[in-house]
């Protein structure tokens, strides 16, 4: 019998990054409102899935979270653009 060695495991191959950004709002549905109208704009630039939530005791805190947009910038500066 031949011994079998397991392939080396890369921790970065089970990697999974969630971009969470907390947003303190004074009206979370005027807020929303304005959200949903950059839907397109956010689709453009590579943002393909994200979900809101808020907490039933700070109705005006907010987190947004969605995976990395599938754009990639070489800059930090064009990221910001």
């Amino acid at each position: 019998m031949r011994d079998r060695v397991a392939p080396a495991f890369d921790p970065w191959s089970a990697v999974s990054v969630l971009l969470v950004v907390k947003h303190d709002v004074q009206d979370f549905d005027s807020w929303l409102k304005v959200y949903k109208e950059a839907a397109t704009e956010q689709s453009r630039l590579g943002v393909k899935e994200q979900s809101v939530h808020r907490l039933p005791e700070q109705p005006n805190t907010v987190l947004t979270a969605s995976p990395p947009p599938t754009r990639s910038w070489p800059t930090p500066g064009s990221a910001r653009s």
